[in-house]
């Protein structure tokens, strides 16, 4: 079954010509049907809801993270999801997050999310 969690992310971004930056943030990590991360979220996650319990849970999913070990995105091989029906290449990165939304609740309805 597809899923998603939270998952600490570290990549290295050149700085200048002379230096690179380790970064480290939280991210939206996704999964295949096997359990293989296939893609993960471009910008860090946000704390955030309608309500302050929707805060709460939200930062609650976010602590999970510390749980598994650390994503590194500059090395990390992205699984191929074959079965989601989404053709990838007319998806932009600037809006892959709600064009990548909108087409799972097409695919698996407004549920399709679980942690």
């Amino acid at each position: 079954m597809k899923h998603w969690n939270h998952r600490i992310c570290k990549s290295t971004h050149a700085v200048g010509t002379e230096f690179e930056e380790v970064f480290y943030e939280i991210k939206e990590v996704y999964y295949n049907d096997v359990g293989e991360v296939w893609a993960t979220t471009q910008d860090g996650a946000t704390v955030g809801g309608n309500t302050p319990d929707e805060v709460k849970s939200s930062l609650e999913k976010m602590q999970r993270a510390l749980e598994y070990p650390i994503l590194d995105l500059d090395t990390i091989v992205y699984a191929k999801d074959e079965d989601d029906g989404i053709n990838w290449d007319e998806i932009e990165n600037d809006d892959f997050m709600d064009k990548y939304d909108a087409e799972l609740k097409k695919k698996y309805g407004d549920d399709y999310r679980t942690n």
